[in-house]
């Protein structure tokens, strides 16, 4: 819920988004922008690496995210066993209602879009500097860019949808940016999440997860209850169809080989789960997200 001082924020400003994509590295790639005229949000899908945002560097998993402010310098390590499939989404704080707008992010210094007036920063609470944190504890956040992606991919981009998503976005990182100081995940849940997510096609048991962390079902079930707000199957259930979802857009597997691939081997089932979360039968989402179709 957007508070008092959001609100004011927001009504001083015309915040607009601008570009949303995902990009898959592969291990020769090296990507480094000095100074880049947005404010963004990244995060990791897939594989593993190290981003280097403002002069600091931080190793990027699967679920990782960085806040970034207007002006920042940006440089990529993508991990050569494992590459690291990147999402990004770009909004300008600040375009004046009357200008039109241009679906590109001023990257260098000869841009046509670099240091244009028209094009300002704005004050984003809490978003001064380089945030970080994981979007498995920001489920609102992770919908929403994935949302912002699958609409800049589908195009043509009308500027009230821009300009609605560009505030719905920074509204979110205030959002975000003021849970950030709470309690962080402890070290060793953070490290099963981990494990967990490495070994989605592998049978899950609550007992062996449970001797795995060292602690009873039930424990594990309050844990994972104050941590997340999930059970341990219903965050699993989560993290495999999202798994399923990025394989849909960003692979040309058959649907079974994904279920397969998710650990939902069961054709049927694996189309009645994913349809119930997303909407949309594995085939239709397909058709209307893919990446490589378009």
């Amino acid at each position: 819920m957007v508070n008092m001082r959001t609100e004011y924020l927001l009504a001083r400003r015309h915040p607009v988004l601008v570009l949303a994509n995902y990009c898959q590295f592969d291990p020769s790639m090296k990507v480094e922008f000095k100074r880049v005229q947005s404010r963004m949000l990244l995060w990791c899908l897939t594989g593993q690496g190290r981003v280097t945002a403002n002069g600091h560097s931080y190793d990027f998993r699967p679920d990782d995210f960085l806040l970034l402010p207007w002006n920042h310098a940006i440089a990529y390590h993508t991990d050569r066993q494992h590459p690291f499939l990147l999402g990004g989404v770009h909004v300008i704080p600040d375009l004046a209602p009357d200008t039109p707008i241009v679906f590109e992010v001023a990257h260098v210094p000869n841009s046509e879009l670099f240091d244009v007036p028209s094009r300002r920063d704005a004050p984003v609470q809490g978003c001064e500097g380089v945030l970080r944190g994981t979007l498995a504890v920001t489920p609102g956040l992770s919908h929403l860019a994935d949302y912002c992606v699958a609409w800049f991919q589908q195009g043509p981009h009308g500027e009230a949808e821009a300009r609605m998503l560009g505030t719905l976005m920074l509204a979110e990182m205030e959002r975000v940016a003021a849970t950030l100081g709470a309690e962080a995940l402890p070290e060793q849940f953070q490290a099963m999440l981990a494990e967990l997510r490495a070994c989605l096609a592998d049978p899950f048991s609550l007992t062996a997860l449970s001797t795995q962390a060292h602690c009873s079902v039930a424990t594990l079930n309050r844990q994972f209850q104050r941590h997340l707000g999930l059970s341990p199957l219903q965050w699993l259930t989560r993290e495999r169809l999202a798994k399923a979802a990025r394989l849909l857009m960003t692979t040309r597997l058959p649907i079974g080989a994904i279920g397969q691939e998710v650990g939902i081997t069961d054709p049927y089932y694996f189309t009645k789960c994913f349809t119930k979360r997303y909407g949309l039968s594995p085939t239709a989402y397909r058709r209307q997200m893919s990446m490589l179709m378009r």
